[in-house]
């Protein structure tokens, strides 16, 4: 079986789920909400990234890089921290800190600047030098960036081991999801919402992100 005879079974097999419905996708102006969402939501039920995120999207300091790490500097001057400001054990608040940091260092203030640093095909493996980043995270921040783009999670595969579509990797999965984005003529990111909206709203108490 070819790629493209993957791909359209996949893309056939999602046209046929019901009540599918694709649904836009969201991106944020915001660094400090990026990077939050980004490193909290693997493995984690999205619900409650999500209240993280909105917490961070009303801290107009943390839009910017320079302002986000100016705002959890501060936090730490008063005792405090991201942990105790997002009520998140664990290490990844820590890795949202070192991020943050790496973001300055390559000057990426914005989120535009982000896009743009992620569109150099140089950019994005540099990612793994950072706590957290695998190929799924890697692809879901270019999502969050405003990059159409598809995060192979559980719902992906999923689908593919239901629809009988053989794959070996991550990378296979995403090459056979991406093309059906193709052949539905539907951008990859909005697939990729639409997919996760179905599948969580049909699987009921999934930690799924």
């Amino acid at each position: 079986m070819t790629l493209r005879d993957k791909a359209q079974k996949l893309a056939s097999y999602i046209q046929s789920l019901p009540d599918f419905v694709m649904v836009p996708d969201i991106t944020y102006s915001h660094i400090g909400a990026i990077i939050v969402d980004a490193l909290l939501q693997a493995g984690a039920n999205y619900d409650g990234v999500k209240e993280r995120v909105d917490k961070m999207l009303a801290i107009p300091q943390a839009k910017t890089t320079t302002g986000f790490i100016a705002f959890i500097n501060e936090l730490e001057q008063r005792g405090e921290s991201l942990n105790s400001l997002l009520f998140w054990d664990g290490k990844k608040p820590r890795w949202i800190r070192k991020f943050a940091i790496f973001l300055y260092r390559e000057r990426i203030e914005t989120n535009l600047d982000l896009k743009r640093w992620l569109e150099n095909p140089q950019n994005p493996p540099r990612l793994f030098e950072n706590d957290g980043f695998g190929d799924k995270t890697v692809d879901y921040l270019k999502k969050l960036a405003g990059i159409p783009n598809i995060a192979i999670d559980r719902y992906w595969y999923d689908c593919l081991d239901k629809a009988g579509i053989p794959y070996t990797d991550y990378q296979d999965a995403k090459a056979i999801a991406d093309e059906a984005a193709d052949i539905m003529g539907v951008d990859k990111s909005v697939l990729d919402t639409s997919l996760w909206n179905w599948w969580r709203k049909n699987n009921p108490g999934s930690s799924c992100a």
